[in-house]
């Protein structure tokens, strides 16, 4: 293929296809009335082609003025932009028009002299200044000449003293006069050489205007130029680029003052080449006259096309993949662009072609380099956008990192919420979480009345979630479903969840968050050998590409405004642009020689200018023979390719050398990033993490390696570890997730005919479990959380053995999975204790026993769970000596066993024991702990009080175990004990084989005790303890003489001293007593004795004869209907004989005991109105009447027959009628003579 046909040039094409155009510009150059014409199109549209190739086919005369403009030229000021666009189309119409078509013109363009002209002049002057010299100095002049004539003999020469030579002299000497003024004249005005006159003071402008404006302050000469030029095309082209539309403003009345001062037919036109979005939708009509719109040759619509006909026709094409043509090519819309990347690509390709280079990489950075070369140019010398893109791929790596150990970290803490389910299966969720509507039965079942929740779910979902709903009084109300009740239970976001984990199995949970887990692990592990077009995504993408530093936010603003930026991010991150290869596509190669690349390195060494550790060397060995070894001391011989180098032929001197440097400079990035690699890092490991203090540091900083670059330090050296660095590897378990490590080693071979080293690559694989767990021995590893999912074996095992693990729960656990060979659903929370002193060979064991304070903290965090663990591993654990008091205390509180025999533990957690009711209940418990403490504290006496069954205490048996002493002192202090509950207080006399006190005489005890201590015959009958009794316990006596009443009465009986009448009065009430025994009692006094209707009969009339109190003669009388005829009849007798107290008392008499009295013959009529008199208050009428009817009172019985009677005056008559006024039976009365006057009041 010829060479002319491989390149395009990108100048304006003169043949391309009008078709339509031809028309449109036909009719806008035909038509007189357009002026100013508009070519609009985007950047490399076509626009000036089109032009072109008119101009050619039509041959016009035209002119080209362009108005260059390019980014990133910031020199003009934006107020000036105006004057600097008139002033270059002033400066371009000059320059191109013949200055002898427009000799008028002040603007003047620099050319050759004309020496024939100024020869002419300087003879011209001359001529003038003798001939005037002549005139003025004649006489002179002709002494001269007469004087030559007779020296010489030259009589010729006297012609010249005549007066017509003087005239001609004049004569001469006035036309170069008028001559060169007419000249100058014609000069100033054509060229305006004066411009200023000065007149004294005064300062005279010679054609000057007040207007900064170019086109405004030339604008006669702007117009003469047009005129005179004998163009009438003028092209104006990137006048868009300067955003600026008040130049085609200027422009529009330029042309308009043009035409209007053309003479005949001829038409000055203005085209413009411009932008279709330089003017607002509307602005651009008012302009121009005619626009035509170009469409685009090249778009990102069919840039593809473009590229591929480029490409095939230069038969390359199948060196690209197509997808990636097809992809660039959407975002490449300028044919220009298109034409100069294709032909660059040519050049670079054709001089690159013998190195082994990807097309399509090489293609990429070939368009960086034509859409942004500013920034290429600088990634030549690493640095510009790109690079510092490049520069954060560790950081972009350990934000990567980072997120997938923060989602590591949340899969554990769901790992762990699902070991934390105590529940199994759905129903005992359900069991936890429903609430059932109160009164609802199941069958007959009330479903209150049912303790088991799960028993509960059961027994409704086994009855279709039907229930029969009651009311609180017991009636049937109707059938409810509960189905509905259970399915909102999953609206409930923490029910939804457990739900959800019960129905797909915990196991199987577990199991697939542990395979999530582990891809994730891998994925870290991958991180450092990933590109980072490999690290960017969908989340990070904008992050990478933005420019968190302020003071370079506006250093790289051309770069992200431009609208190729999303082409440059799509070139990083899809890594046709990357960080390893980039500087392979950008430098020239030179045979037999060393690489560019390796020469920049070479001279940041000398030149003290430090270039990035991962600086790519073609030839290693070719630098290090090259460097002086001076140099490496210095931190600018620090590079990732040297040192793999270095280290893969061992080269000590030099090493230990960048080893003292790394030190001296406290340089720790260096190592980290180089660690990155894996490229000979067995040796690396020897050389560079060989101390305690480089490994601290490490630790400090903390990046995304460090676990890694502390095993493989481990691996490779015997060190002592500070606290810091044995503090991470404690939580930091990933470290023994292999028993191996892997690496590569490299090994380099020189070519002479190549700037390149051959590179040798070998995997190597080592074990480094003794290693490994020697250092962990020696330096006290204990890991925080070992991941057992992950976890190497044979780690574990060394692990296990040598304790290199804190206690925690998860440990202990996976522990005895493993090596007691126990399965995952032991109960691990309630007796864990018990599981791991089933095995007491194991190491678990043995540490454990070793260290119970941090076990049995952790087995009291693990759950809330009640322990249940088996009774001897229980009394093990408290008797430990080593195990702290307070921790025994907590254990015990959460406890669920109980202790058989409390003496099985030590007596210092008897308290804790007892309270929280951890030992059994049995005598002997309470005995052992009384004999310990000799008093019945209030622990013992809680622990009593809370049995569920009897205390029943065998005296005889502890008679005959401790002694009699022991057991009256247990018996007195559980006697005189108030805290006791009653009912083991009475429990324990009730059956205490009828022991009791001869002669009670404890104190202060509660009257419910000593009620009990009487029921239990504790307390006897005899005169010492009735009289004590009275004394300390009065309250309690009633009952005391109750249980007692056949022994108070003898004792009362014989000996009358110890008679007390308030016991009296109560054994009257008391139905313990016999009506004898009462009798007796009464016998012994001759006090009154208060009536009390409910005494017995007998009692009552033994009352009535010999010790009725008057004052209860009332009481008497009101109860007299409820009495036995004998007590009536007792009664009657009583108040007939004592008829004056009665009447005196007033009385208010029972009727019938009124009769009764009537009846008697003594009473005469006078006592009975008085009796009367005392008592119809309470009666009604009927009985009022029947009282004066009974006794025959005439003159008060016409009252009740409805007559007025006179009745006596006296007061018991007067007080009578009072009361039957009072009861409305009379009306009224009044006194006439000697008697009362009575009104009846008329009854209905």
């Amino acid at each position: 293929m010829a060479q002319s046909n491989k390149f395009e040039d990108l100048t304006p094409s003169y043949d391309v296809d009008l078709g339509l155009y031809k028309e449109a510009l036909d009719e806008a150059f035909n038509n007189k009335k357009v002026k100013n014409i508009a070519i609009t199109g985007s950047y490399g549209s076509g626009k000036s082609s089109l032009i072109e190739t008119y101009k050619k086919e039509k041959k016009l005369n035209v002119m080209h003025i362009s108005l260059s403009h390019f980014e990133g030229d910031n020199s003009i000021d934006p107020d000036k932009i105006i004057n600097v666009l008139e002033g270059k189309i002033i400066n371009q119409l000059v320059q191109q028009i013949d200055s002898d078509t427009i000799p008028q013109t002040r603007f003047m363009i620099k050319k050759e002299v004309d020496k024939n002209k100024v020869i002419k002049y300087v003879g011209f002057i001359f001529t003038a200044a003798i001939c005037l010299v002549i005139n003025i100095y004649f006489e002179n002049w002709k002494y001269l000449i007469v004087g030559l004539s007779k020296e010489f003999g030259l009589s010729f020469l006297l012609c010249l003293c005549s007066p017509f030579f003087q005239i001609i002299t004049f004569v001469c000497f006035f036309v170069i006069l008028v001559y060169i003024i007419y000249n100058i004249v014609l000069i100033q005005q054509d060229k305006q050489l004066i411009k200023k006159a000065v007149v004294k003071d005064f300062e005279i402008e010679v054609f000057e205007e007040n207007n900064d404006s170019f086109f405004d302050k030339y604008l006669n000469e702007v117009l003469y130029i047009f005129r005179k030029s004998k163009i009438d095309i003028f092209v104006f082209e990137d006048m868009d680029r300067y955003n600026n539309n008040l130049i085609f403003e200027k422009l529009r009345e330029i042309n308009t003052l043009i035409n209007s001062k053309l003479d005949g037919d001829r038409i000055v036109r203005f085209v413009y080449l411009l932008r279709d979005d330089i003017f607002t939708s509307k602005d651009r009509t008012k302009f121009f006259d005619f626009i035509i719109p170009v469409i685009p040759v090249v778009d990102s619509s069919n840039s593809y096309n473009k590229l591929k006909e480029r490409f095939q026709k230069n038969g390359i094409l199948n060196q690209f993949d197509q997808n990636f043509l097809s992809d660039i090519s959407l975002y490449i819309d300028e044919y220009r662009i298109l034409k100069n990347i294709c032909n660059e690509y040519l050049i670079y390709d054709s001089k690159l072609n013998f190195i082994d280079l990807d097309p399509n990489k090489l293609f990429a950075m070939i368009v960086y380099k034509n859409i942004f070369p500013k920034d290429f140019s600088m990634l030549q010398m690493n640095l510009g956008y790109v690079k510092e893109i490049f520069n954060r791929k560790q950081e972009i790596a350990e934000s990567h990192k980072n997120k997938l150990e923060k989602e590591i970290e949340d899969l554990n803490q769901e790992i762990d919420y699902i070991n934390n389910i105590f529940q199994d299966n759905i129903d005992e969720l359900d069991a936890m979480f429903f609430v059932h509507p109160d009164n609802l039965r199941v069958g007959s079942t009330k479903l209150e009345n049912i303790s088991n929740g799960v028993e509960l779910i059961k027994m409704i979902k086994g009855n279709d979630y039907d229930a029969d709903k009651y009311n609180t009084n017991g009636f049937f109300m109707g059938e409810k479903n509960l189905k509905n009740d259970f399915e909102k239970l999953l609206e409930i976001p923490e029910y939804k969840k457990i739900f959800d984990i019960l129905t797909k199995g915990k196991g199987n949970e577990i199991q697939r968050i542990n395979k999530e887990i582990l891809s994730k692990r891998n994925e870290i592990d991958q991180i450092k050998r990933k590109s980072l077009s490999e690290l960017i995504n969908r989340d990070n993408k904008e992050e990478v590409f933005s420019n968190r530093e302020d003071d370079k936010s506006e250093q790289y603003l051309y770069i992200k405004e431009s609208s190729y930026f999303d082409l440059l991010k799509y070139l990083i991150r899809n890594g046709y642009i990357d960080e390893n290869t980039y500087f392979d596509y950008m430098s020239y190669f030179y045979p037999n020689g060393i690489s560019q690349n390796d020469k920049i390195f070479l001279r940041s060494i000398t030149d003290q200018k430090a270039l990035g550790y991962d600086y790519r060397l073609d030839s290693p060995i070719k630098v290090y023979k090259r460097i002086n070894e001076k140099y490496y001391l210095d931190p600018e011989v620090l590079n990732n390719n040297l040192l793999s180098y270095l280290l893969s032929t061992d080269k000590k001197d030099e090493l230990l050398k960048i080893n003292q440097l790394l030190k001296t400079n406290n340089n720790l990035d260096f190592i980290t990033q180089y660690f990155d690699t894996y490229i000979n890092v067995d040796r690396f490991s020897f050389y560079f993490l060989n101390d305690s203090e480089v490994i601290k540091k490490i630790v400090l900083k903390e990046g995304i390696n460090t676990v890694e670059m502390i095993k493989y330090a481990l691996s490779f050296n015997d060190l002592k570890l500070d606290e810091n660095t044995i503090e991470f590897i404690n939580n930091h378990s990933e470290i023994v997730g292999s028993s191996k490590i892997v690496y590569d080693k490299y090994s380099y071979i020189e070519h002479v005919d190549n700037t390149k080293d051959e590179i040798s690559k070998e995997r190597f694989e080592e074990n480094i479990v003794d290693k490994v767990a020697n250092n962990f021995k020696n330096n006290g590893i204990e890991f925080k959380h070992i991941d057992f999912q992950n976890v190497d074996l044979a780690f574990l095992e060394v692990i296990y053995e040598n304790n290199c693990y804190t206690i925690s729960f998860d440990h202990v656990k996976q522990m005895m999975e493993y090596f007691y060979n126990l399965p995952s659903n032991c109960d691990y929370y309630s007796k864990n204790a018990t599981l791991v002193f089933s095995d007491k060979e194991q190491p678990l064991y043995q540490y454990i026993i070793e260290n119970p304070n941090t076990y049995l903290k952790m087995t009291l965090n693990s759950s809330n769970n009640k322990i249940n663990d088996d009774e001897g591993v229980v009394i093990e654990i408290l008797n430990m000596d080593n195990l702290e008091n307070d921790l025994k205390e907590s254990y015990i509180e959460r406890l669920d066993t109980k202790v058989t025999n409390i003496s099985s533990v030590n007596s210092e957690l008897w308290d804790g024991l007892l309270i929280n009711r951890k030992v059994n209940e049995t005598e002997d418990n309470i005995i052992c702990y009384f004999n310990k403490y000799q008093e019945l504290n209030d622990v013992l006496i809680g622990f009593m009080n809370l049995f569920e069954k009897e205390i029943i205490l065998d005296f005889d048996n502890i008679d005959n175990k401790y002694g009699d002493e022991f057991r009256s002192e247990f018996f007195d202090e559980i006697v005189g004990c108030n805290k006791l509950e009653n009912k083991q207080y009475n429990s324990i006399f009730k059956n205490c084989n009828e022991r009791h006190y001869k002669n009670f005489y404890i104190e202060n005890l509660n009257e419910d005790k000593v009620d009990i201590l009487i029921k239990c015959k504790v307390v006897r009958m005899n005169s010492e303890t009735l009289t004590f009794m009275r004394k300390e316990y009065s309250s309690n006596i009633e009952n005391y003489l109750d249980n007692y009443s056949n022994d108070y009465c003898d004792l009362i009986i014989d000996n009358s001293q110890l008679f007390d009448y308030d016991e009296l009065l109560y054994v009257l009430e008391s139905k313990q007593f016999s009506v004898l025994q009462k009798i007796s009692l009464m016998e012994c006094t001759s006090r009154t004795i208060d009536y009390n209707p409910n005494y017995l009969e007998k009692v009552k009339i033994n009352i009535l004869d010999s010790h009725l109190n008057e004052d209860d003669y009332q009481l008497v009388s009101d109860n007299f209907n409820n009495e036995t005829d004998d007590v009536k009849n007792k009664i009657t007798k009583v108040f007939d004989n004592d008829l004056s107290t009665v009447i005196s008392k007033s009385i208010s008499l029972n009727q019938e005991l009124l009769f009764n009295l009537f009846g008697e013959n003594e009473i005469n009529e006078n006592e009975k109105l008085l009796l009367i008199n005392n008592s119809i208050e309470r009666y009604d009428f009927e009985s009022i009447r029947k009282c004066f009817e009974y006794i025959k009172d005439e003159d008060f019985i016409y009252i009740f027959k409805g007559k007025n009677p006179k009745i006596t005056i006296n007061d018991t008559n007067k007080s009578i009628l009072h009361i039957l006024k009072s009861k409305e039976i009379v009306s009224s009365f009044k006194e006439e003579n000697d008697y009362y006057r009575v009104y009846i009041k008329h009854r209905k």
